[in-house]
């Protein structure tokens, strides 16, 4: 009952199987004849003599001395065709004389170290033997064919690296003077010694593309030797592909290493094995042996239609090889690296690759069909087009995207600047107010100013021709000349906008300010000569005046906006690296003022142009003319914010030779806190403030900021704005406290020079967008009273 349950098992496993799964059992028997590679004797007399140029070979013991001799052969197996079944080896050595006097069994040994050769070997450095293979009893006739059966040890070593040896030794070695004396491969007669084998080889079966697939995701005949047939698809300067008909399992890469004698459209007949590489399908003609492998070509068909696929539906195994096509599919990545990028119909994604054909896409480019081969590597599927007939790029229809591109830019032109007009006049009245009372702008508000007006005309004249255009469109369906218009128009009214939402708030700050001023100097409201409120920006000279209607203004007031220079030209790390985009945004957004990033030597004629300057630590030394320049700024009224580092990267000595003469050190060490700290004793937390001082005057009593830097010393008439808590202190490169707890290292300080101001800060982290921005979060309140008060206007 269980042999017939069996049975039936075994039917019904059998009928899942489909037919071209099972492989023939037909196989070819050959036998062939190896002469060795190496052969060589060794003698015990002589232990460090070579013998391999001799043409016998010796094994026994010699009856003169009772020295011993064995003999050794090494053979090549990879001349034997791969998936050869060896059936049979037997090893022939000839003697001629056979035993002197008594027979005399010769054993032959495997050996396991085939590095020895016949140029080379002694007794000395003879392989030891290994397993007895056989025996082979030689008599005192003569004439004698020696045989050994050495089927085992030559199947192993043909699985493995394909070299075989053996040394023949006599069973009485030693004990008995036999010495048999064998013909070598460099004999003159025709007796040599050779191994003869016989093996199997599988025929070759014949079978589709579609079977070598085998709709799974590794050929049932990996490692065979196939022969199937297809029409050549693409061809490559290593290889090329071929299609049997379309539709799933279809294709097959035939990889050759050079250049293949085939055209795109031949009808190829292609015999190889079949190998799994990387994953990725292929006959490997290259690596086949050259008595199994050919390429025939039997005449041209019909290259096959791309099976066209959703991009979505690219990326399976039953595509590998075959030619598809993807259509109406737009870039979302153009660039993947190693020459990939991607497409998406909505379907999801696939990879384009540039393997066969270089092409590099545009962003978000457009494609009426991109068309390939399907390769797999890499873990992914990607199709590799051919040519640039393989890739059409989306043209289209320019009147209809007109259109919709005016539809769209009166869209945002209403959205966006519905508020321009008056937001203009809102300007303009500023701007004609502050002139009756007398006030003048400096070059680059007065710049900015003509900008806006002139700028604003154009909109305006831009918006009236797209008006015209577009009642001609309406009837005409002509829309490029009103979205030309419209486009300009929306552009350079946004830039307006954005100019005027900067100025505006400048402007009508002073006017309020003149304003307050004049009524304080109206009777009843009569102050000392020159007296300005206390929120007016100081430095703006007055005087009094009379009523603005009467217009005889006598206040004499220049309008400015302040500017910031923050240097990059040095190789500052937290400025080219970590970034200061959120330092910058703060002083364009809260204070309203100009930022420019520096790449350019600093000489005072560049500083001087600008309210504060900002340095940062340098990785390459501000030069002498440099250095001379910022002082010379500093001492003409500009403002200094400088910025340290710790000990490892604080260029110390080059930022003294710049503060040094006022009172400021930058000293070469690191903050530390072991209790107050962000994680680490040296991102130590700081919060102990002089309040007195306006730079502070935005800070809130208990604030605390991050830190990472060195500390500072101070002299003369330099004050201290922050120092470390109690528990803080400081070391130096060679770990040593160098500020003990308790003494509250200064890290901020600040001097007047009775023209231009000086805040120098240990940390130049601080200023950065390090660490998610933390740093410049927590330090903001203080860098913005620092700001204010070295531009005068705390």
């Amino acid at each position: 009952m269980k042999r017939w349950a069996l049975i039936i098992a075994l039917i019904l496993v059998l009928s899942l199987v489909p037919g071209w799964a099972i492989k023939p059992a037909n196989a070819v028997q050959a036998t062939v004849e190896l002469s060795p590679t190496d052969d060589a004797y060794v003698n015990d007399a002589s232990p460090d003599t070579n013998y391999g140029t001799e043409s016998r070979l010796y094994v026994g013991t010699y009856y003169s001395d009772g020295s011993n001799y064995r003999s050794y052969l090494k053979f090549d197996l990879s001349g034997l065709p791969e998936g050869a079944v060896i059936t049979s080896a037997r090893l022939y050595v000839y003697t001629y004389y056979g035993a002197y006097g008594t027979p005399v069994n010769i054993s032959v040994c495997s050996v396991d170290d085939d590095s020895w050769s016949e140029t080379s070997i002694t007794w000395n450095t003879k392989p030891n033997p290994g397993t007895l293979l056989d025996k082979d009893l030689v008599g005192t006739d003569g004439k004698h064919w020696s045989v050994w059966d050495v089927t085992s040890f030559v199947q192993s070593e043909f699985n493995s690296d394909k070299i075989v040896s053996f040394v023949l030794m006599s069973d009485a070695e030693g004990d008995l003077t036999e010495r048999i004396t064998y013909n070598s491969k460099e004999t003159t007669y025709s007796t040599k010694p050779y191994l003869e084998i016989t093996y199997e080889v599988s025929e070759i079966p014949t079978v589709s593309i579609q079977e070598i697939q085998g709709e799974a995701s590794s050929s049932p005949y990996a490692g065979q030797v196939v022969k199937t047939t297809g029409v050549v698809t693409f061809v490559a300067s290593y290889g090329f592909a071929i299609q049997n008909g379309s539709g799933p399992w279809s294709g097959v890469w035939v990889y050759t290493r050079s250049t293949p004698s085939v055209n795109v459209g031949d009808y190829v007949s292609v015999q190889a094995m079949v190998k799994e590489y990387d994953d990725f399908t292929e006959i490997n003609y290259a690596d086949t042996s050259s008595d199994q492998r050919a390429i025939e070509v039997l005449g041209t068909a019909e290259v096959p239609d791309p099976v066209v696929l959703p991009t979505g539906n690219v990326s399976q195994e039953q595509w590998e090889s075959v030619l598809v096509e993807v259509r109406d599919v737009r870039v979302i990545n153009p660039d993947l690296g190693h020459g990939e990028w991607e497409v998406d119909d909505g379907t999801g994604p696939v990879r384009i690759d540039d393997k066969l054909y270089d092409y590099s896409p545009g962003h978000r480019s457009k494609y009426v069909y991109i068309r390939g081969i399907v390769w797999y590597s890499y873990g992914n599927f990607k199709i590799e087009p051919r040519d640039s007939g393989d890739i059409e790029v989306y043209k289209p229809n320019p009147n209809a995207i007109s259109y919709g591109l005016t539809m769209y830019y009166s869209r945002q032109y209403d959205s966006r600047l519905s508020d321009l007009e008056n937001l203009y006049e809102n300007f303009t009245n500023t701007v004609s107010e502050l002139v009756s009372y007398g006030v003048s702008f400096d070059s680059d508000v007065a710049d900015k100013i003509n900008w806006v007006n002139d700028s604003m005309s154009k909109v305006m004249e831009e918006y009236s021709l797209y008006e015209q255009f577009k009642n001609r469109a309406d009837k005409t369906g002509f829309y490029l000349p009103a979205m030309i218009h419209l486009r300009k128009a929306l552009f350079l009214g946004e830039d307006v906008k954005e100019e005027i939402q900067f100025l505006l708030p400048h402007l009508q700050r002073a006017l309020e300010e003149i304003k307050a001023a004049q009524q304080m100097q109206e009777p009843g409201n009569e102050t000392e000569t020159g007296a300005i409120p206390d929120n007016e920006t100081a430095g703006v000279p007055t005087n009094t005046t009379q009523n603005a209607s009467q217009q005889t203004p006598a206040m004499n007031i220049t309008i400015t906006i302040p500017k910031v220079l923050i240097d990059a030209s040095h190789g500052q790390y937290y400025i080219n690296e970590a970034g200061v985009s959120y330092l910058v945004d703060k002083i364009q957004s809260e204070l309203g003022w100009e930022v420019e990033i520096n790449q350019l030597p600093l000489t005072y004629d560049l500083l001087k142009e600008y309210d504060v300057v900002i340095l940062t630590d340098p990785k390459d030394d501000f030069t002498p003319a440099e250095i001379e320049s910022i002082k010379k700024y500093v001492e003409n009224g500009g403002g200094l914010l400088i910025a340290g580092e710790w000990y490892k990267y604080a260029n110390v000595e080059n930022f003294n030779e710049i503060v040094g003469d006022y009172g400021i050190t930058f000293n070469p060490d690191e903050l530390m806190d072991d209790d107050q700290n962000s994680g680490r004793p040296y991102y130590p937390f700081v919060g102990v403030y002089n309040k007195a001082h306006p730079v502070m005057k935005f800070v809130p009593d208990d604030w605390t900021m991050y830190y990472n830097g060195n500390t500072l010393t101070i002299g003369g008439t330099a004050v201290w704005l922050i120092k470390g808590y109690d528990t803080s202190y400081s070391v130096d490169a060679d770990g040593k406290v160098v500020r003990i707890k308790g003494t509250n290292p200064v890290i901020a300080a600040a001097v007047d020079l009775g023209t231009g101001r000086i805040v120098a800060y240990g940390s130049s982290k601080a200023l950065s967008d390090s660490y998610n921005f933390k740093y410049i979060k927590s330090n903001w309140p203080f860098i913005k009273g620092a700001l204010l008060w070295l531009a005068h206007q705390e």
